[in-house]
């Protein structure tokens, strides 16, 4: 389940994203005024969601550890911790995609003011 800052990505994307799609509509030097910061705190909140990721799988990473009694179960944590890892770049991905299609969305909206 993803934490909490990935549900303040999701949102701060979001507003990225409609604000953009608003601007396509009906460009205005305002609206266009608002996507630059909006852009910029949906790459920063997928930062801190992806840091977030990795502490806590480090956190629980170290609480597992502490439990395993052989190696075969230190093996095993191994294995949950890659899986849980490899989870943690998403927000990057879906924050730099999501970027990108704002963008180009401002392209539309610059097209049609011109």
């Amino acid at each position: 389940m993803p934490g909490p800052l990935f549900f303040f990505f999701a949102l701060v994307a979001t507003a990225t994203v409609a604000t953009a799609t608003y601007f396509a509509i009906r460009p205005t030097e305002r609206t266009l005024g608002i996507v630059r910061p909006l852009c910029a705190a949906t790459l920063y909140s997928a930062l801190a969601s992806f840091f977030a990721g990795i502490v806590n799988g480090l956190v629980a990473l170290g609480r597992v550890f502490e439990g395993a009694r052989d190696q075969a179960s230190a093996a095993e944590v191994w294995k949950m911790a890659i899986a849980g890892f490899a989870e943690s770049p998403i927000p990057l991905v879906a924050g730099f995609a999501l970027v990108a299609v704002t963008w180009l969305l401002v392209a539309v909206g610059l097209r049609r003011m011109a």
